[in-house]
């Protein structure tokens, strides 16, 4: 079982100083939380999920192997569960937190670095059938936590050096620079969408193409 959401809006209706949360209602930011979980699926979840496990067990590998081992043993946990039934499940409210967007990049990303993590060719051939299918470059965003379609190319194209995910990943951050104005003194200022909010992550955009993509 894994659980996917801890709380929701219900219990954002108040707020108070911790030492007084337990005694109230949850409706008022008190105990016990809602949660919500799955046997199977959430593949979005599981695939963000696996991937930090991963990577965290390969960071974490000089400093203790057995947190190291135990870290891979539950991004495994985590992809299986997700790779069981391929959906994207949204936030319980869907009104309150972000969307979670597709699940395809997300298993992709976790399947990639558990593949760096045991070098076990599953993985990478799961990524590249996910790459390789209805999901190859995908337009329409920007790299964040609900897409990381842009960073799962780059790392197919270091692993494979397989120039299409070079450009698949290039388009996608191109497409986020247009929103950025280059002025005369070669500093960028952020434009305004339709709701005047800036668009801070753009900003991203550039910095992830200047120091992985333009300096491979």
């Amino acid at each position: 079982k894994v659980y996917y959401q801890v709380g929701d809006k219900r219990d954002h209706n108040d707020v108070s100083e911790p030492v007084y949360d337990s005694p109230l209602d949850v409706k008022e930011a008190g105990e016990p939380r809602y949660a919500y979980s799955k046997t199977e699926g959430a593949s979005n979840f599981c695939g963000s999920a696996a991937a930090a496990l991963a990577l965290m067990s390969m960071c974490y590998a000089k400093y203790s192997q057995s947190y190291a081992d135990s870290c891979l043993a539950k991004a495994k946990e985590y992809y299986e569960i997700g790779d069981a039934k391929h959906e994207s499940v949204p936030d319980y409210d869907q009104e309150f937190y972000n969307p979670p967007g597709d699940w395809e990049d997300d298993m992709a990303m976790g399947a990639l670095e558990l593949y760096r993590a045991t070098q076990e060719d599953t993985y990478l051939n799961a990524a590249k059938n996910i790459y390789d299918g209805n999901y190859m470059c995908p337009t329409g965003w920007v790299l964040e936590w609900g897409n990381v379609s842009p960073l799962v190319a780059f790392e197919l194209y270091n692993i494979t050096n397989d120039e299409k995910y070079l450009k698949c990943a290039e388009n996608a951050i191109n497409f986020a620079l247009t929103f950025l104005v280059q002025i005369e003194n070669k500093k960028f200022k952020i434009q305004f969408n339709k709701n005047r909010e800036k668009i801070l992550r753009f900003y991203k955009q550039r910095a992830f193409r200047n120091s992985k993509i333009g300096n491979r």
